[in-house]
């Protein structure tokens, strides 16, 4: 009998498939009644009919794997049982799950893991059709071993574990990087044998040791790019901080100061958090039992009648020497009182939210002096009842815009005497440093040693080793790890980019499918890079207004909503804006790229524009900066490329698909639709329909309603609330159609121009609206007496640092259409030369107008040796112009009018 007949046979079926699958059912079934039914004390007659049906159940199972199981699955069962091994070793042995639970829920991780590989490696086919189905199954490893790669990097908030499971851990993450090596060599591999199977036989890299060479040359530009950033990422990575927040005790030996750094301050000396304590409190005995903070706070379900909800949102209870813990406050039995952590401005420390029909109240226990509330007032806020130590108070929280409630000892007949002896809680800090980490050390005089009630980690409580020890939780790679990741995945997209170059360069016809990739690859390459360099993304006055409205999930019509909405879902997934300034780098230069391949026909001209474009550094804040502008310019390339594919293809679908690209920019920003949007679609679409005579005319019609309506739409989401009017410095902008486009004769122009005259001299707002001139930005006013120097506190520019006289565009701007004149200056700031410096740019952690510090915010590059060179070309003055405030806008109608042009002609 010959070896593939002996395969075939039924005993080496029994040994191969059917054992295995018995003894696996047998071992799940024991597990199911370790985890399940023992702990319930099921009959013993039950406990045996469940587990021979468990164990059938699993055996068949396993049979059916066993039996599809082929040289090509190794890879993928592999990956899937060090997947399972790393669920069980993070998730199941830290909450305390014993080995029967562990080895359970190994059993189902590994066959859900492996059937989800098998499958998607079947959908997946990044080589070609001539690759071996080991390769094409091969591939899809890369994407869980960077699942597993993402999964050790995120910290994880649970206890340490022990010396063998660390070890054990640190075995799975050195298993992970080896399939990740692994998968990326045979993608690669994958990839070349596909894009060097059509190179022209006249290319000088023909032949097997021509095209082992282009493969080298790629590697080798790959690996050049990533060991000269490797560097860079350990710097970056190194001076990121963790928050912590530490609970002492303090008397009156108590030391001023302490320090806490990670176990080898030698290696970075710089890495650690100085804490200053406060006074030590007054050493007296207190005199009775009453002596401390007896909290009683009532939501009374009442509100003002200018109040649009009966909301309380308590953020803090709290003295100098003892902050609220929200685990020991008492709730009613019953009570709608919630703890939640998307509260506007808030941190990542809960707040308290109640809002309902009924009263519902928490009372709460402190000590120290003074005792300090803190309330969120807004629009819909309503009254809550305080009583502090039998003393009541009734708090009206209204309040027509966004600020705080803040008093100290708000009730001065409800005083308590400090204790000898008190709690004092302070956040801190800890730069990671180059060296590794497993532990906290705080340093303090021996003398004086501070007694430690707590200390936390990312909110994470850490366990105590000793008096001046913790360890630290699983999950924190050190900064070399880290970079050594982020080089290999920069090593292969770069590689993929290098191969994609010469794909492009060598052959006489384009692989469309493999074109496409290239281009996304571009393009989150790009994203990437930039948001590594500005990380977490840049923010102005706009995106932070709707990056707070985000955390609260309550929204106002100042800015269209979808922009905010899409930010609030990054939001449960990462606390910074990295997450959503990559996906809008991305978008962005997706659409970029899109429409400069539909306009440059040729494959290899558009090569040599992409390059150009990447190399213009206007576009690199711009990518990563959060603002509506970038997303509605995204949309509209898309759109202008979907309409430019229906030209030539004449494919209703590519018209409509198109439609709602406009549509989607339209939501993004509600002013583009007159600016831009709209031009756009009739130069776009009257010309491709107009031998369709009235049919034409309708689908215009029910295209323009389309980009418009969807905006509308959002604007009457049940959370979003139209913004208040605006303040005195943003009422010129209001009158003249930028917010509201009130009619000159109407009853609220009346009401509010009354008003204005009141605060700033009578007539006034006609004398501004009626010398309103943006010649120098689009808050200038000129008098006609010439002085420049008007009551409202208005950004102005400096006369002698624009291109254009004003007296030229006071000429061109003299019609009286006061709402077209604002969308002519809106055009017309593109060709001003605003002082936009670099500094522009940079993420701002505080803001006056919120009154809060928002760390989620806060400017750090990763890679600090590439941005000191990148910092000096934008800083300097002559790229102020591109970075006009629609340079973006500018970009897409210089891309559109070839499209427009060709339209025409059609």
């Amino acid at each position: 009998m010959n070896v593939r007949g002996l395969f075939k046979t039924r005993l080496t079926r029994t040994l191969l498939y059917w054992l295995p699958s018995l003894a696996l059912g047998l071992v799940a079934a024991w597990a199911l009644n370790v985890v399940l039914l023992k702990p319930m004390e099921a009959a013993a007659p039950l406990r045996i009919a469940l587990g021979l049906v468990c164990a059938a159940i699993i055996a068949y199972t396993a049979s059916l794997l066993f039996s599809v199981l082929k040289p090509s699955s190794v890879p993928s069962l592999a990956i899937a049982l060090m997947a399972a091994w790393s669920f069980h070793v993070y998730l199941v042995k830290p909450q305390g799950g014993n080995a029967a639970a562990g080895l359970l829920i190994g059993i189902v991780c590994t066959v859900v893991f492996y059937f989800l590989i098998d499958r998607i490696s079947g959908w997946v086919r990044p080589c070609s059709k001539s690759c071996s189905e080991w390769e094409k199954r091969a591939s899809i490893g890369s994407s869980l071993a960077l699942a597993g790669l993402v999964l050790m990097i995120v910290p994880m908030p649970w206890p340490a574990l022990s010396p063998q499971d660390r070890t054990n851990l640190y075995l799975v993450d050195t298993a992970l990087l080896a399939a990740l090596l692994w998968a990326f060599i045979t993608y690669l591999s994958g990839l070349f044998k596909r894009a060097s199977i059509k190179l022209s036989p006249k290319s000088a890299w023909i032949g097997s040791s021509g095209r082992i060479k282009m493969l080298v040359d790629c590697l080798a530009i790959a690996c050049v790019i990533s060991i000269c950033l490797f560097p860079d990422w350990v710097k970056g990575f190194a001076s990121m901080e963790r928050e912590g927040e530490i609970v002492v005790l303090l008397n009156r030996s108590s030391p001023r100061e302490v320090r806490i750094h990670w176990d080898e301050p030698r290696q970075s000396p710089n890495s650690f958090s100085l804490i200053k304590l406060p006074e030590p409190p007054p050493a007296f005995v207190p005199r009775s039992a009453k002596d401390a903070w007896q909290v009683r706070i009532t939501a009374l379900a009442e509100m003002d009648p200018s109040a649009r909800a009966a909301q309380v949102w308590l953020y803090d209870i709290s003295t100098p020497q003892q902050r609220t813990d929200w685990s020991k406050v008492i709730f009613k039995d019953g009570s709608p009182w919630v703890l939640r952590k998307d509260g506007p401005y808030s941190t990542n420390r809960p707040v308290a939210f109640v809002t309902g029909e009924k009263p519902q109240s928490l009372m709460a226990t402190l000590t120290g002096n003074p005792l300090r509330l803190r309330f969120l007032r807004h629009p819909w806020s309503g009254k809550v009842s305080v009583t502090i130590n039998g003393k009541t108070e009734i708090l009206n929280l209204y309040s027509p815009e966004l600020d705080f409630y803040e008093s100290s000892t708000p009730l001065q007949a409800a005083k308590a005497p400090a204790r000898e002896t008190q709690e004092f809680t302070a956040r801190f800090k800890v730069p990671l440093g180059e060296g590794g980490w497993s532990r906290l050390l705080i340093s303090q005089e021996p003398k004086a040693p501070l007694q430690i009630v707590s200390l936390k980690l990312e909110d994470a409580p850490l366990k105590r080793l000793n008096a001046n020890e913790y360890a630290v939780p699983t999950g924190f790679w050190s900064p070399h790890m880290l970079a050594f990741g982020c080089s290999l995945f920069l090593f292969v997209l770069v590689a993929t980019l290098a191969l994609g170059a010469v794909h492009i360069l060598s052959e006489q016809s384009t692989d469309r499918g493999l074109f496409i990739f290239y281009l996304v690859c571009v393009a989150f390459t790009a994203s990437l890079v930039l948001t590594s360099l500005f990380f977490p993304g840049n923010v102005n006055n706009d995106s932070m207004d709707q990056w707070q409205q985000a955390r609260a999930h309550y929204y106002n019509d100042w800015h269209p909503v979808l922009m905010a909405l899409l930010i609030h879902f990054t939001q449960q997934f990462s606390s910074t804006p990295a997450l959503f300034t990559l996906l809008q780098g991305t978008i962005l230069w997706v659409a970029i790229l899109t429409c400069l391949a539909q306009v440059l026909k040729s494959p290899k001209i558009w090569l040599g524009g992409t390059a150009l474009l990447l190399c213009n550094p206007a576009l690199w804040p711009w990518t990563v900066t959060l603002t509506k502008d970038i997303w509605a310019a995204s949309m509209a390339l898309a759109g202008a490329s979907a309409f430019l594919m229906f030209l030539k293809q004449r494919k209703e679908a590519w018209l409509w698909f198109g439609v709602s690209l406009l549509s989607v920019a339209a939501c993004f920003r509600h002013n583009s639709i007159t600016l831009v949007l709209v031009p756009w679609a009739i130069i776009l679409l009257v010309p491709s329909l107009r031998d369709s005579g009235f049919r034409a005319a309708g689908r215009l019609v029910c295209a323009l309603i389309l980009i418009a309506a969807p905006g509308a739409l959002l604007s009457k989401l049940p959370n979003v609330f139209p913004a208040q009017d605006p303040t005195a410095g943003m009422m010129l902008n209001s009158y003249v159609g930028v917010m509201s486009g009130l009619a000159p004769g109407s009853p609220e122009f009346q009401t509010e121009a009354q008003t204005f005259d009141a605060q700033f001299g009578q007539g006034m707002l006609k004398r501004y609206v009626t010398n309103y001139d943006c010649a120098v930005g689009m808050q200038r006013i000129f008098y006609s007496d010439g002085v420049h120097n008007p009551p409202l506190p208005l950004t102005t520019l400096e006369k002698n640092n624009t291109f254009i006289y004003d007296s030229a565009l006071r000429a061109a701007l003299s019609h009286p259409f006061l709402y077209w004149k604002d969308k002519s200056c809106n055009v017309l700031h593109m060709l001003q030369y605003p002082p936009h410096h670099v500094e522009e740019f940079y993420t701002r952690s505080e803001y006056a107008g919120y009154g809060t510090h928002n760390s989620e915010l806060e400017s750090h590059t990763l890679l600090p040796g590439l941005w000191s060179r990148v910092g000096t070309v934008l800083e300097s003055t002559r790229f102020g112009l591109l970075f006009g405030h629609y340079a973006f806008l500018a970009l897409a109608l210089g891309l559109i009018l070839p499209i427009a042009l060709l339209a025409g002609r059609g």
